[in-house]
């Protein structure tokens, strides 16, 4: 699990949870990560119109894997993150890791709550991640009341 936010035009993990399964994903911290690739990165995006995407991301963002978005398919995914607030990422960054990511807005600006699994993990617990994250944001909102 992760917490990442905006630095400059990049997303940057400032807190992570590490797992304790046998087979874990280990996100750097501090480590600024591809924003069209990661679950985190496309949350953080939405903050953005499209317009301003398009200025952040070359035509052609760099294709990590073979499930890498290209700038136009990103776009067209941004409408229901932006309506839900929850974004995924199944191996565009990296193969065999997947993540879903919440998008959590604070006073200091839009944050992302990830969580980061291997695929095989987070193909059959993808409902309940999205689940947690989601009951996670809105027992949040309630502490900003």
């Amino acid at each position: 699990m992760a917490l990442s936010c905006l630095r400059g035009q990049q997303s940057n993990v400032i807190i992570r949870v590490i797992s304790e399964n046998e087979l874990h994903v280990v996100i750097p911290l501090g480590r600024s990560l591809p924003m069209h690739a990661t679950a985190d990165g496309k949350v953080l995006l939405s903050t953005l119109s499209d317009e301003e995407i398009g200025q952040w991301l070359t035509p052609e963002p760099e294709k990590l894997t073979g499930n890498t978005l290209g700038l136009t398919a990103l776009l067209k995914q941004m409408q229901a993150i932006r309506r839900d607030g929850v974004a995924m990422d199944i191996e565009e960054h990296s193969p065999g890791v997947s993540a879903i990511s919440i998008l959590l807005p604070t006073f200091m600006g839009p944050h992302a709550v990830t969580v980061i699994a291997p695929t095989s993990r987070f193909e059959v617990r993808k409902e309940e991640f999205r689940q947690a994250l989601e009951k996670f944001r809105e027992d949040f909102k309630q502490t900003q009341k």
